[in-house]
């Protein structure tokens, strides 16, 4: 964390040049990785059990695990019905989150306004914190 002003110029100037460096390596992926890759990723059932058991050090049993995700989608399901209720009892939760999607960024998109964002909060930090 910048403790200074020379340190905040260094952040500020420095940022630019990390996202054009961002931009560079996504275009690169998208267009000389992505055409190559025809692999198939599918392990199957008990390789990924493993996976889970030693990357993520979940030890629960794949049905199981379905049975909490569903279980968590039905309850994720019904607290959106809540909210949308909440937001415009008019309006359908169809209705709601369709409006949330106006709002949110294409796909295409979302990595700009995630720069943008990021610029808009460091710039807010940096009036108000120094």
């Amino acid at each position: 964390m910048c403790a200074t002003k020379s340190c905040s110029r260094s952040f500020t100037r420095r940022t630019p040049r990390f996202w054009t460096n961002c931009a560079a390596i996504s275009e690169f992926l998208k267009r000389d990785v992505l055409p190559k890759s025809k692999g198939d990723f599918r392990i199957g059932a008990a390789n990924y059990a493993r996976k889970l058991q030693y990357e993520e050090m979940v030890d629960v049993p794949l049905d199981r695990l379905l049975a909490i995700g569903t279980a968590d989608l039905a309850r994720n399901q019904k607290e959106f019905v809540r909210v949308a209720k909440l937001i415009d009892a008019g309006k359908t939760p169809e209705q709601i989150l369709e409006e949330a999607e106006k709002d949110h960024p294409a796909g295409d998109g979302l990595l700009q306004a995630f720069r943008d964002t990021l610029e808009e909060s460091a710039a807010l930090f940096w009036r108000k914190s120094w």
